[in-house]
């Protein structure tokens, strides 16, 4: 069973992917905070602690890779997911290398990633991050 208002932070360039992701996991009881960039998704991770972070790989300027790195960095036991149109191998295996949990292909429709995140929050302990 989750925990009431588990709080997420979705990464992602494309508005219209983020505020579907934001309004599914609304739906499904997360609290979202969005950010479009890495500099915002760095402010959001400084400023205040999320239950879990959700990004997208291909982005202007810093990648998903790198917002992988720095939120590890920053929260070292914080469960990461990343939400891809390009689910290569090659990708899941650098997303695992950094410390992500999993790698969920845009295509594969909302309940993939409903039951991803849920998954991520109830495997991970809260008293690790």
């Amino acid at each position: 069973m989750l925990k009431p208002r588990w709080s997420v932070l979705v990464v992602d360039d494309d508005s219209d992917s983020c505020d579907f992701v934001r309004n599914l996991l609304s739906e499904e009881g997360f609290e979202v905070a969005a950010a479009a960039d890495f500099l915002q998704a760095y402010s959001l991770l400084v400023e205040r602690s999320f239950d879990l972070l959700i990004t997208d790989l291909r982005m202007p300027g810093t990648d998903g890779f790198s917002v992988l790195a720095k939120a590890r960095e920053l929260r070292p036991g914080m469960p990461m997911l990343v939400l891809t149109a390009y689910p290569t191998w090659e990708n899941f295996l650098k997303v695992r290398h950094i410390g992500g949990i999993d790698m969920v292909d845009k295509c594969a429709g909302p309940e993939a990633l409903a039951r991803a995140a849920k998954t991520a929050l109830t495997d991970a302990s809260p008293m690790e991050y």
